[in-house]
């Protein structure tokens, strides 16, 4: 859903102090990481597509383009590459239901961004060879279930599409006179889509083959970040009571 259900609002806290929530829980300071997570994810899900698709030629996140450069390759009769683009979208599926499976498990964020630095450490060692990105693949799938929500919009991580589409209809309701005072919370995903892919490419022209490897450090980091968040915030991101 594009329209926020968590307007701000006041509440009063158990030791009578008042403080600033959503609706949904989440207090200001705890609305403005999440939304500061959403970008450094964001970021690392474009730094490892731009990678993968200098490499390999082919994106291991953006799954609208592998699915026209499917169709496009059934009419050119090339299935190579059908075979290719058919199985990194299966594990792509694939990698996002475990990647519920583990968020679910654990009610943590780390879990799955560590069980990500170790998929993407897998096809640094086995080098750019397309089918060696499959474990990248299937993390970038994973990713997108470390995040559903921010500030109580939903944002996604890795679908910058529509992102930029409830941007634009926002834009439009604004110009009909209807206040839509959030939304540029939904450029929040393509900034760091951007910013990520722009560092991957240059990480790519720099070390070639092992550009996979300062991801995999960043990855890392994240999760010892949200390792160190309060409970209550994370269950608030993955949309948990």
């Amino acid at each position: 859903m594009l329209w926020p259900s968590n307007r701000l609002r006041r509440a009063r806290r158990p030791d009578g102090d008042w403080r600033l929530v959503t609706e949904e829980g989440q207090t200001g300071q705890a609305a403005t990481v999440g939304l500061l997570l959403i970008f450094i994810i964001s970021s690392l899900a474009g730094m490892i597509d731009a990678i993968g698709l200098i490499l390999s030629q082919n994106f291991v996140s953006f799954m609208t383009g592998n699915t026209t450069r499917l169709a496009t390759s059934f009419g050119e009769g090339d299935y190579g590459r059908i075979a290719v683009l058919a199985t990194y979208l299966v594990t792509f599926v694939m990698g996002n239901a475990a990647g519920i499976v583990i968020v679910e498990t654990t009610k943590r964020q780390w879990p799955c961004l560590l069980t990500v630095a170790a998929l993407l450490s897998l096809s640094a060692i086995l080098g750019p060879a397309v089918w060696a990105l499959l474990p990248t693949v299937f993390a970038m799938g994973a990713i997108n279930a470390t995040m559903e929500q921010a500030a109580g919009y939903r944002l996604s991580l890795t679908y910058v599409t529509g992102a930029l589409s409830r941007l634009g209809k926002g834009i439009g309701f604004f110009l009909m006179g209807q206040s839509r005072r959030g939304i540029w919370k939904e450029t929040v995903p393509w900034f760091g889509m951007v910013s990520g892919a722009g560092v991957g490419t240059l990480l790519t022209v720099w070390l070639d083959s092992k550009a996979l490897w300062p991801p995999v450090l960043y990855c890392c980091l994240i999760a010892a970040a949200t390792a160190a968040l309060p409970s209550r915030w994370t269950m608030s991101f993955l949309n948990r009571s």
